[in-house]
């Protein structure tokens, strides 16, 4: 008799995530940490799988094998006759649909059904309970206390759609590996919306989801959330937070036409998150819209990220990108703090704060086609920048434009506008300047400030102030090539 074959889940031995496995296939890519797996088909030293490395496992061959079943007195159904029940039982309860992975699990369920072993499955309903390995779809309406769904084992996948719910909670399961879907849903919790274990894939769509605490709470690795015209939003806490410091790491985020609001801080992440706007989408907060630790990458490429008192701050090794008509805001305080060298590329885009526009240590800053970086009270760009590199762009500040410590490299080009209002470049000790048809303006104070102020280059443009430019040290290989100098000269005090 012929042998029929089942898809083996094996394990990542990187991450833990599920790996599913043809007979004969010898390489394959965790879906979730991105690690190529060379599979070996020999018997491990024990069990059925072993990883000798984190890039190798060893699959026993006879695990593909699909089982036989004995039924009653010695009854046995071959691999044959059982495959076709093993590849689909599908139920449908009237708006309720429940398949089953395990084929162990769908026999028992069905001799299960109504007591009399007719073969009909236990209905799914709410609250939903999914077993492991098991994917639960339902729909309609339901209202009552404790969770959506009460239990949620590993490898679970639920979807639910076209419903109106309302309840304590949706999920509280610290399994791994859980796929949650909501479709043309309409959720209420009075507690925390959703907490999960690793490997958590939540995805919204055309969907709203209020909780009057943490709307998900993250306590665990890999959560990956994609929402799709939907909308998340806490009342009473965060919308999205990691439970505790070592939480929330890889946490992906992206958002296509949808927002996410929340009283406090409405994403707060630690290491490694990656997170996309697009489209008409939104981040606000009455606090800090977006907070993480070490190596984000955030990419805006539509919609705005706006925080009463933060839009962003981020560890060292941030990586932002804005695309055109993209915004990062404060209406009371800095937009941007980031914490180590940062790397910002704006491409006409605009970031606002009333305290500062960015204040931090940043290592990059290439901004250019229109981009405006302003303060409407403070500095516009303050703290400690490696090299700025400005075309086409105009910053503003209401003291002064660009404050900054030692040794920044600053390039204006392409008819790029500093403008202060009591200065415009307070440049530390040595900065180096090179402006190409740009203009430079600082009001009552300054151009351009700074100790040992030598290998400045100017050509077009216009620089201006109260002086033009100051330093207590000789100026040293200055270079003016058709440059406008409003304001002199001038070897004295630095301003405070």
């Amino acid at each position: 008799m012929k042998l029929k074959y089942k898809t083996v889940q094996a394990k990542c031995p990187n991450c833990g995530a599920k790996l599913p496995l043809e007979k004969g296939q010898r390489q394959v890519t965790c879906l979730f940490c991105k690690t190529t797996v060379t599979v070996e088909h020999e018997k491990p030293a024990s069990g059925t799988f072993s990883a000798s490395s984190a890039t190798v496992i060893r699959v026993d061959p006879r695990a593909f094998v699909a089982p036989r079943l004995s039924l009653g007195c010695g009854l046995v159904i071959a691999g044959a006759i059982a495959a076709p029940i093993a590849i689909s039982l599908f139920v449908s309860l009237g708006s309720v649909h429940v398949i089953n992975h395990s084929f162990e699990h769908r026999l028992g369920a069905a001799g299960a059904g109504n007591g009399a072993g007719d073969g009909a499955a236990a209905p799914a309903s709410y609250p939903i309970t999914c077993e492991p390995n098991q994917t639960v779809e339902i729909s309609g309406d339901w209202s009552g206390p404790g969770a959506v769904i009460a239990a949620a084992g590993a490898n679970c996948k639920i979807h639910i759609h076209d419903a109106k719910l309302k309840a304590e909670k949706l999920l509280d399961s610290g399994e791994s590996n859980l796929e949650l879907r909501l479709t043309h849903v309409t959720l209420e919790t009075s507690g925390e919306g959703v907490r999960a274990g690793a490997n958590f894939h939540f995805t919204l769509a055309q969907s709203q989801l209020t909780s009057a605490r943490d709307a998900i709470l993250n306590n665990d690795s890999n959560l990956v959330l994609a929402m799709e015209g939907s909308k998340l939003t806490s009342t009473g806490g965060a919308a999205l937070r990691s439970s505790r410091k070592d939480s929330g790491v890889n946490l992906s985020v992206t958002l296509a036409d949808s927002s996410i609001q929340a009283q406090k801080t409405a994403l707060a992440a630690t290491d490694n998150l990656r997170l996309t706007l697009r489209g008409a989408s939104a981040i606000t907060s009455e606090d800090t819209a977006v907070t993480a630790e070490t190596n984000a990458k955030v990419r805006v490429e539509g919609g705005a990220i706006r925080g009463k008192q933060v839009a962003l701050t981020a560890g060292s090794n941030l990586e932002l990108t804005m695309l055109p008509g993209t915004e990062l805001q404060s209406s009371e305080g800095v937009a941007l703090k980031p914490r180590g060298n940062a790397k910002l590329t704006l491409d006409d885009a605009r970031i606002t704060g009333k305290l500062g526009a960015i204040a931090g240590a940043v290592g990059v800053v290439e901004a250019s086609n229109g981009t405006r970086i302003v303060a409407t009270e403070g500095d516009a760009i303050a703290g400690t920048i490696a090299r700025l590199d400005l075309d086409n762009v105009t910053v503003e500040g209401a003291r002064a434009v660009v404050t900054t410590s030692y040794g920044s490299e600053l390039t204006l080009r392409g008819g790029t506008r500093v403008i202060g209002r009591h200065g415009a470049i307070l440049g530390g000790n040595a900065p180096k300047l090179e402006a190409r048809d740009a203009t430079i303006e600082g009001g009552d104070g300054p151009g351009l400030a700074g100790k040992q102020l030598y290998g400045l280059r100017f050509s077009g443009g216009k620089i201006a102030g109260e002086p033009a430019l100051l330093s207590p040290d000789p100026l040293l290989r200055l270079e003016v090539d058709g440059t406008e100098i409003v304001g002199g000269k001038v070897r004295g005090a630095l301003p405070r």
